[in-house]
């Protein structure tokens, strides 16, 4: 018998612009992926330490998006806020 092990959870840190996780510095928010396969990730329990940052921003979730296809593949991401489902692709932003 052999096994086969996939990585299905993500931890993500968000830093501010010039800290990293190479250097160990804090993060101001902490958030969960799971990956569900057919290039989807739900993200979930996004903590924030309320010093930092005080909300994420669009930008912040493009950036988000943009690590989570190159790294993973990933084309569309799902979470929920307030009970109501939301989904968001990943792509590149069509060109008008």
């Amino acid at each position: 018998m052999h096994w086969h092990a996939e990585s299905i959870t993500v931890t993500l840190r968000g830093f501010k612009d010039g800290d990293s996780y190479e250097n160990r510095d804090k993060f101001p928010v902490v958030a969960t992926a799971q990956l569900l396969g057919g290039k989807r990730a739900f993200i979930s329990a996004f903590l924030r330490d309320g010093t930092q940052i005080h909300r994420i921003e669009k930008a912040d979730w493009l950036a988000l998006g943009v690590m989570l296809r190159e790294q993973f593949g990933i084309e569309k991401i799902e979470t929920e806020r307030h009970t109501k489902p939301k989904t968001f692709a990943t792509g590149p932003a069509p060109l008008s």
